[in-house]
């Protein structure tokens, strides 16, 4: 089996080692920033954004609206650097065609990116002081503008001594600063809803992904009785096993949650335990009706090599099989003749693969479970009946259909056992793809390491039919 692993599997391992991680692509963090550019840019003058448009000013019944006209977030050696360049103009409340004034701002910061812990989310903060050079000039019809305002005469000299000063010290700055708060927001909530990172978190911005990790993080398991379980570094990462040098292009992975195995097992494990179950019913003039689970004693996870939609995470468990089927004769209006309850104890084996899924419609990734063995030799019965007549009959029914149909149709015909969410994407993420784009769940394994979910994009760089 080939070793080969990506870049972006490659940074996981050696930023978050043995703790759980998510990354963003760089080409995605764009993309989501061109789609904050669209909605701020406007048309400059007379038709602002309606987020940074005709906004009051506490003197002379003057207003300001602004239009970004170049924005970028680019990596950095410790931090992304936000370029910037907005065009503002001072004009009159509700006349924003009406410049008076013009300040063409431009700035080239570092932000980085922190943790909300309240609403689970990750956002960019500036870090450190915002100097941008500020431009000014004046508007074409300046005096004009300036008549409908309330600014006192001389109005020029008096809109430079009290207006302009306090733009080029205190509005510039704050300007930049508003960007930097307008810039995309990811919930964690809804890319990973089975993790939780707990403060401070650790984030790498040098490869072809940003990747943030932390070194504690919390995990809820189970379905019907949900639990918590909190984690820390993995001291005995990788596991003995070699970590090859990639060779896999990842850039358009646009998004994914990482797992070293042992934190893969708490989860999966858990998940898998009580999708694991059989019931059935069957007619006739002997009625019975059957149902039975499967219990996991143990469970090893292999996690195999490659990028690709199926076979990435193969698991196989010894299982306890404990089942009850109930079969009775029908009397004369649904009275019962006969009655006869048993239990089967057993135990074996079985063999799985889980496969990834991407919904366009609710924005999951799911991953299913798919048996691909199973096996149940040893079993012990306890029939129990008041009326010895029936009971070869009912005896075979019972061992036909849970020893021999229901495990057979656990190999060879239910295909989707198990089904539980593992990444998620937002409607804002499908906006960001060009209309010849498509999304497709993605998953990656080193075998006995580590493995990734997400999401890629495909037809990238291709045109539609006309």
């Amino acid at each position: 089996m080939s070793n080969a692993i990506s870049d972006l599997q490659a940074q996981f391992i050696d930023f978050a080692k043995g703790m759980p991680a998510v990354a963003i692509s760089w080409d995605q963090i764009s993309r989501d920033v061109d789609l904050v550019l669209d909605g701020l840019a406007g048309i400059n003058p007379g038709s602002p954004s309606k987020y940074t448009g005709n906004i009051d000013m506490p003197v002379y019944g003057l207003a300001y609206s602004s239009f970004v006209v170049n924005l970028s977030l680019t990596a950095g050696a410790n931090a992304a650097v936000l370029e910037v360049t907005i065009d503002v103009n001072v004009h009159p409340k509700g006349n924003p065609g009406e410049v008076i004034r013009s300040y063409l701002i431009k700035s080239s910061s570092p932000v980085s990116i922190d943790f909300d812990e309240g609403v689970n989310e990750l956002y960019w903060r500036s870090q450190g002081g915002v100097a941008p050079t500020i431009t000014p000039s004046w508007g074409a019809d300046a005096d004009s503008a300036l008549m409908h305002t309330q600014v006192p005469s001389p109005q020029k000299d008096t809109y430079l001594q009290e207006v302009e000063r306090q733009i080029i010290w205190l509005t510039g700055p704050s300007f930049v600063r508003l960007i930097v708060d307008l810039l995309p927001r990811y919930s964690l909530t809804e890319i990973v809803p089975w993790l939780r990172f707990k403060p401070s978190i650790k984030v790498d911005f040098g490869g072809s992904h940003v990747v943030i990790t932390s070194l504690r993080a919390s995990i809820a398991v189970g379905d019907c009785a949900e639990s918590t379980i909190v984690i820390t570094p993995d001291p005995d990462f990788p596991y003995g096993n070699p970590v090859p040098n990639p060779t896999l292009r990842s850039e358009h992975i646009d998004m994914a949650v990482y797992s070293p195995k042992t934190k893969l097992v708490d989860y999966v494990s858990k998940k898998i335990e009580p999708a694991i179950m059989v019931a059935d019913s069957g007619g006739g003039s002997i009625k019975w009706r059957v149902a039975g689970s499967f219990g996991l004693k143990s469970i090893l996870v292999e996690l195999s090599t490659g990028q690709g939609l199926s076979g990435v995470l193969s698991v196989k468990s010894v299982i306890d099989f404990v089942g009850a089927a109930r079969a009775w004769i029908d009397g004369p209006c649904g009275t019962k003749i006969a009655e006869v309850g048993a239990s089967v104890i057993g135990q074996g084996e079985l063999e799985a693969d889980i496969k990834v899924d991407l919904d366009t419609n609710t924005g999951m990734i799911s991953a299913f479970l798919v048996v691909t063995h199973s096996d149940l030799p040893n079993v012990d019965w306890d029939v129990n009946t008041p009326m010895p007549w029936p009971i070869n009959e009912v005896t075979a029914l019972i061992f036909e259909n849970i020893s021999v149909d229901e495990v057979r149709k656990l190999s060879r015909s239910i295909t989707k056992l198990g089904r539980w969410e593992m990444f998620g994407v937002s409607d804002k993420y499908f906006k960001s793809l060009n209309k010849y784009e498509s999304a497709a769940a993605v998953s990656e394994g080193l075998s006995g390491v580590s493995a990734f979910i997400g999401v890629t994009r495909r037809n990238i760089g291709k045109r539609p039919h006309p």
